[in-house]
Formats: structure tokens, sequence, C-alpha cells
């Protein structure tokens, strides 16, 4: 293992994206959706009620004391990139995955208020959702490097997630800037997360411990009190390929769902053309359900 890869296994961004991108087999539904595999597909969804479910059941207390606020912005990025995704298949009968996906996990997330997570359908389409929780994750970890600095220095940690989170930063600001993209188009989900409070806690922070009674009493400590944070960090990662290929997806400009050549063909077209009405209809029954979602199939038939 190289050592970008042990430092990045240090981030708690990163621990929990891995916990909840495998509970319900992400990676396995995006390479699916990638290879049109549309059976496989189905598949899939059958399972994920049950996946997410069990996921949501286990993490019902533990959310509180991890940032639930983040875990359900997490939750709602990781199901908005599988919703594009199927979207930009482009391919009839697909249109009503996006329906199944987000309805199960509305229903599960309302069944219990306890988690206070709504799913939100309005950020599918957003550009900027991809540098969005970069900015997200980036500031997760910051603020854990600062909270837990003293820990991490007795580790001999700080100093590299330090540098791994600096030029993280630096890549994410560059990219943004090469962009064009407005602050305001891509921050706001957080109060703590902005573009003055990352710069300046990121040069406040220093890994070194100050000569104190203190420290001095921290340092030779060797029972630290573990918070849940810590055992995030310290937990075996489950699935590798998982966490590679989440990483691979939330690239700024995927590329894994270019419209294919052969929609330009006459049928091809048509079939695309269906789609769109019937992903409209389906958006507009989402926000009023008198609307019959049946239509959507009568209006193919029309037309076949």
């Amino acid at each position: 293992m190289d050592n970008t890869k042990k430092v990045k296994e240090n981030l708690l961004s990163y621990r929990y994206n891995v916990e909840l991108s495998t509970s319900f087999y992400y990676r396995n539904g995006m390479k699916l959706i990638e290879q049109r595999r549309i059976n496989a597909m189905n598949q899939w969804l059958s399972n994920f009620e049950k996946k997410l479910s069990a996921y949501l059941s286990k993490k019902k207390n533990a959310w509180d004391k991890i940032n639930r606020k983040k875990r359900c912005r997490d939750l709602n990025n990781m199901l908005d990139v599988i919703s594009e995704g199927i979207e930009k298949l482009r391919i009839y009968g697909t249109v009503k995955w996006v329906g199944t996906l987000n309805e199960t996990a509305i229903t599960l997330l309302n069944r219990d208020k306890d988690f206070n997570c709504i799913r939100k359908l309005d950020n599918i389409e957003n550009p900027h959702k991809y540098i969005t929780k970069k900015l997200d994750d980036l500031c997760e970890d910051i603020y854990y490097l600062n909270d837990n600095k003293a820990k991490l220095i007795k580790k001999d940690k700080c100093d590299s997630i330090l540098k791994y989170i600096t030029d993280k930063k630096n890549e994410i600001f560059k990219k943004i800037a090469d962009d064009g993209i407005q602050d305001k188009d891509i921050f706001g989900f957080c109060e703590k997360c902005t573009r003055e409070s990352i710069e300046s806690m990121l040069k406040t922070i220093n890994c070194t411990i100050e000569e104190s009674p203190a420290a001095e009493k921290l340092q030779e400590s060797g029972d630290l009190a573990e918070t849940e944070a810590d055992k995030a960090v310290m937990a075996p990662v489950e699935d590798e390929q998982e966490v590679d290929e989440y990483a691979h997806v939330l690239e700024d400009s995927p590329s894994a769902f270019e419209i294919p050549e052969d929609i330009k063909t006459y049928g091809a077209l048509s079939a695309a053309g269906t789609f769109f009405v019937c992903l409209l209809f389906y958006r507009v029954n989402y926000n009023h359900p008198k609307i019959d979602i049946n239509i959507l199939y009568n209006y193919h038939d029309t037309f076949s």
C-alpha cells in the first residue's frame, strides 16, 4: 500500500464514505449502470431497500455521535450520483429506477423521524455536486484533525494528514478557480464550512504539542479516550475496491455516462425522447402525487 493511501485511510470522511457506500453496494450499482446491464441493475434495486434499511437500523443511535447532518448529506450525494447515472442511460424503462431508488430512500428515512434526514431530489442535476462533496469531506477532515491533534501527534500521524489535507485543499480550490465556479454555488451546505474557515483553520493547525504539564501528561498517557470518530478511523477498511470506485465516480467531470453514439439513430432518438418525457412526468408526479404515473406508459404506447 502506498503512503498516500495509508494517509487517506486515516481521514474521517474516507472511513465514513467506505462504511456508507459498502452498506448498499454503491460501487456495484454504479458499475452496472456504466456497463448498461439492465437485468442486473433490476436485481440490485430489488436488494437496495434491505441493504439500506440494515445500515440505517445499525446506525440509528450512532449518527448522533458522528455528525448526523454530514451523514445525511453523504447519503443524499450518493443517491444523487446513482440517479444521475440512471438518467443518463437514456433507455426507456429505466426512468422508473429513479423513482424506485428515491421513493425507497424517502420511505426508509421517514419511517424513523429520529434520523431527521430528508431525501432531497433537487440536487440530482446540480453540476457542482461533485466539488461540493469534496469540500464537505475536506471540512470534516480539517475539524477532526484540529479537534484530535494531540492524539494524532502521539500516533505520529498529524504531519502526514495535515500535508494531505492541505494539498487536497489546494487541488480543490485550483479546480474551482480554473472552472470559474462561484463560491455561492458550492458553499452554503454547512455554516462551519466556508472558504474562510478552511483557510484560517489550516493556517492555525500546528503538529506540535506545547511543553506544559497538561501536554506532558497527555503524551505519557496510553489510555486516550476513544470517540466514535476515533473508532471509525482505526477500524479496518471493509472493501478497498468499493472505496476506489467511489472516489472514481465522484470525479469532477465523470465520463462514464456519455451519451452513446447510437443515440443518433432514429430508434434511439425516439427512445431518448420518450425517456425525457417520462422523467419529466416522474418529477412532476413526485411533487403532485395526484397525477397518474401510468400515463407514462400510455404515452410510450401511443408513439411505439
